[in-house]
């Protein structure tokens, strides 16, 4: 699992805001912290609350709301919809599925975010 920590800027309808996000190869989805959310965008209330479990294989949370972003990397922009949760103990996580949709991988023994594949366009299918 590789994990490494970046400054990013992280925005919605409402506004955007400088953060430090994990990008986490062991995080299935994109998670962003409740109050970092509220303060840039509005949360789309789930019809049903689903249960998303940590990395410890134990606990669990209940996401109940979601939220779209857009996430710049230096001049790379990438978007996203991201789980919600005031129980994180990271202000942003960005989860395998969004690096691998926009080309992201993480190297994890130099702690660097390698965009690996610029997408700027994609297949419908």
């Amino acid at each position: 699992m590789g994990r490494v920590f970046r400054e990013v800027k992280v925005r919605s309808n409402i506004g955007e805001d400088e953060v430090r996000a994990l990008f986490d190869t062991g995080a299935s989805r994109t998670f962003i912290r409740n109050d970092i959310a509220k303060k840039i965008g509005s949360l789309v209330e789930l019809t049903r609350p689903r249960i998303a479990t940590l990395g410890d294989g134990e606990n669990k949370i209940k996401i109940k709301e979601g939220i779209f972003l857009e996430i710049s990397l230096d001049d790379y922009v990438i978007s996203t919809d991201a789980d919600v949760s005031d129980k994180l103990a990271h202000e942003l996580i960005i989860g395998a599925s969004t690096m691998q949709e926009w080309g992201i991988v993480v190297d994890a023994e130099s702690e660097k975010v390698i965009i690996k594949e610029r997408k700027t366009s994609f297949e419908l299918v």
